[in-house]
């Protein structure tokens, strides 16, 4: 997929009773996941999902539309060729002409890492953190506890204030943009140990 935009942005409305059959597409502003219109009306929705997809996280979601819920996730789906795609979805409730209560489905490039990416990749510190303030941490991999100078075990449970200092707000639209499945980088500065810091 190309950098997310409007152009690749495909919306859908998604019946809410199973098979959960596409009735129609909004907008395919560029063929997505390689599939046409002629691929998708009519079929059901879960043929863009796979082994790897949360199923029942993604089908449940769809059912919760019926109760006027939205919801926002990452889910792996796949395209025409059996090809994994990470994305964002949408789900939220649309009222037809006809009085009758479907499913909105938004699906958007997500440019987020998986957990196995992450720290399967060993030229940097990765940690994983808690999406809620204080964003404790979660798991990280061998370089970030000697970037740190910490064990594991001071490291996992730790409010990640630990690392990066107090009153440091350029950490707020990093890990915000993280939360919306978009990448973001600034030159910031961590405490690598409890006494000192270094630019990175």
């Amino acid at each position: 997929w190309t950098k997310k935009s409007r152009d690749t942005v495909l919306e859908m409305l998604v019946a809410i009773q199973y098979p959960f059959h596409i009735l129609s597409v909004i907008e395919i502003s560029i063929p997505i996941l390689n599939l046409d219109l002629e691929d998708l009306v009519g079929q059901s929705v879960l043929k863009i999902l796979g082994p790897n997809t949360d199923q029942a996280m993604f089908v449940s979601t769809i059912l919760e539309v019926a109760n006027l819920g939205s919801a926002r996730s990452q889910f792996i789906v796949y395209d025409r060729s059996g090809e994994e795609r990470k994305a964002i979805v949408s789900f939220s409730p649309f009222l037809q002409s006809s009085g009758v209560l479907c499913c909105q489905v938004t699906i958007e490039p997500s440019e987020a890492i998986t957990l196995d990416d992450g720290f399967d990749d060993s030229r940097c510190p990765y940690a994983l953190l808690a999406a809620e303030s204080p964003h404790c941490v979660m798991q990280v991999n061998d370089d970030f506890l000697s970037k740190f100078r910490c064990t594991r075990s001071q490291a996992v449970g730790a409010a990640f204030t630990r690392f990066h200092g107090p009153g440091q707000s350029c950490w707020d639209p990093l890990l915000d943009a993280a939360l919306r499945g978009k990448i973001a980088r600034d030159r910031v500065r961590t405490s690598a140990s409890l006494a000192t810091t270094e630019d990175d």
